[in-house]
């Protein structure tokens, strides 16, 4: 397994804390998940956040048991509560495999990054 590619990074998972920023990520129509210029992708069997994911890294596809499902790698986004960080593993009925997905609201304006005052 080779080094970390520029712009790469491990997500880590944190309980939600209300100011939006960073918690929000978005499910396009054509498989990717995303926020801002970050892409969830999968290098090397990791998930991985980039600006741009190679191809066919990160064809995503939510389905109606809730599991999103990486395609290229036929295996599920898992989270690790303990560890905080996502993977791949084998689909199945495992709660740490279940996502809820919200359509995206366009009634209300999410703070920017500027706009955020932490106290």
């Amino acid at each position: 397994m080779g080094g970390p590619e520029q712009n790469q990074h491990a997500p880590k998972m944190f309980k939600c804390h209300g100011l939006g920023y960073k918690q929000f990520w978005y499910f396009s129509g054509n498989g990717q998940i995303y926020q801002d210029d970050w892409h969830i992708c999968v290098s090397n069997g990791q998930i991985v956040t980039r600006n741009a994911c190679i191809p066919d890294g990160a064809i995503w596809k939510y389905r109606e048991d809730k599991t999103i499902l990486h395609i290229p790698t036929n295996q599920c986004l898992t989270a690790s509560v303990t560890r905080g960080v996502l993977s791949l593993a084998n689909c199945s009925d495992s709660n740490y495999q279940k996502w809820e997905i919200q359509p995206r609201r366009t009634d209300v304006k999410f703070p920017s990054v500027e706009n955020i005052i932490v106290n």
